[in-house]
């Protein structure tokens, strides 16, 4: 077997590269045509949900535009654990009062906070192919708090590849 020319090997390449980034030029359609087709199924793109999110703005706020979207809570089977110690089946049981011990019920994306008050917290999208992760900083407990002065404020987000 003869050996490829390198050059030939890069031209090769570039032209692959090309082909998956420039991608076919779409169709047009006129509007008979598509008012026979079935709606196109609603897509939850990364770039719709990022448009309306902002850092500093209340979890609350966060969330609810988040659910809205079509995202769903990633629950996390080591949230109570996380938050309240290796003994927290024991602990919970003697003190169900405590809010550690119920926050996972109520807020099923909650993943961890800190002893500094900063919680990460997971949505999965519609379609399950995205991970949205969100940090707040604040008391979990006020979660639920919409606006400026909410004590939960969202500080970054970051989405990624589902972990399936």
């Amino acid at each position: 077997m003869l050996p490829i020319p390198r050059s030939l090997r890069l031209a090769s390449a570039l032209a692959c590269l090309l082909t998956v980034a420039c991608g076919p030029t779409p169709r047009a359609v006129d509007s008979a045509t598509a008012a026979d087709e079935p709606p196109a199924p609603a897509r939850h793109a990364v770039a719709d949900i990022a448009s309306g999110l902002r850092k500093g703005m209340a979890y609350g706020d966060f969330r609810q535009q988040v659910l809205a979207d079509g995202w769903t809570p990633m629950a996390s089977a080591e949230c109570r654990t996380n938050l309240v110690g290796d003994d927290a089946d024991a602990l919970c049981a003697a003190n169900p009062q405590l809010a550690g011990c119920t926050i996972c019920d109520e807020l099923p994306e909650l993943q961890a906070c800190s002893a500094d008050a900063r919680c990460m917290l997971r949505f999965r999208s519609a379609d399950g192919q995205r991970v949205l992760e969100a940090r707040a900083y604040g008391e979990f407990q006020h979660w639920d708090e919409r606006g400026a002065d909410a004590g939960l404020q969202v500080s970054d987000w970051t989405f990624s590849t589902s972990e399936r």
